[in-house]
């Protein structure tokens, strides 16, 4: 029935017939429901839990397992979330003096300091021995370089001494000699002798001085040999030392 009062009221008209159609729809507009699978349930009954019966804490239990609330000694106006350990900090149980320290640590840095001190002392007293050992080594070769010089000065004066000898036993034969026969013919051939005695005393000293310079020779080779075993000795004890300085 329509009403008198609505805009457009048609009194001849009293009663309208409305015709109900179905809305159109869109065969591609994709579907506004939702499939929700349910899950499949266990195919058996779950393990019962077994609990040990409950029991009574005491109170150094009870305050050993209390966790305090979520809302810390400040002012949380963001909501975060605070930690375990800093709301276990927060509580103030971390400053309580009831640690007990295992004596065992003070025994094992007595311990290493010890053994470190035994092993400094056996690397000191090692290191002594081996300089002393090098020492007696040096002096040893120092004695055996002087033994060979005098042994070098001794045949070399003897080996002087035996040519000055037999020059002087070739002079006295000549006078002998010369006493014994004419005395004319000494002083004619007094030129002669003189030129003979001087090959005589080269002939003679010739070889002495060979032999000294062999022997001269020698005794460089053998310096020279020397001072490279000592410059050597002087490196190992400077390795030594600090290797030793180094421990």
């Amino acid at each position: 029935t329509p009403n008198e009062n609505a805009p457009g009221y048609n009194p001849q008209a009293s009663q309208r017939i409305i015709r109900m159609v179905p809305k159109q729809i869109d065969p591609m507009q994709p579907p506004k429901h939702m499939h929700r699978k349910a899950p499949r349930g266990p195919a058996e009954d779950p393990v019962p839990v077994l609990h040990a019966p409950p029991e009574k804490l005491s109170k150094e239990e009870r305050e050993a397992w209390n966790v305090p609330a979520c809302i810390s000694n400040w002012k949380n106006t963001r909501g975060y979330t605070i930690p375990l350990d800093k709301r276990l900090a927060a509580d103030g149980r971390g400053l309580r003096d009831d640690a007990t320290i295992n004596p065992n640590f003070a025994v094992l840095s007595e311990s290493l300091y010890v053994a470190e001190r035994q092993a400094r002392e056996e690397v000191r007293t090692r290191a002594a021995v081996q300089k002393r050992l090098v020492l007696d080594q040096r002096q040893r070769r120092e004695d055996e370089l002087r033994e060979l010089a005098n042994k070098a000065r001794m045949e070399r004066s003897h080996v002087g001494g035996s040519a000055a000898a037999a020059v002087g036993t070739g002079t006295g034969s000549g006078a002998t000699s010369g006493q014994g026969g004419s005395y004319h013919i000494a002083d004619e051939n007094d030129d002669d002798s003189v030129e003979s005695m001087t090959q005589r005393n080269e002939s003679l000293s010739a070889p002495a001085s060979n032999v000294s310079n062999v022997e001269d020779e020698q005794a460089r080779i053998q310096r020279d040999r020397l001072r490279a075993e000592r410059r050597r000795e002087r490196e190992k004890e400077y390795r030594l030392e600090r290797a030793g300085k180094s421990a």
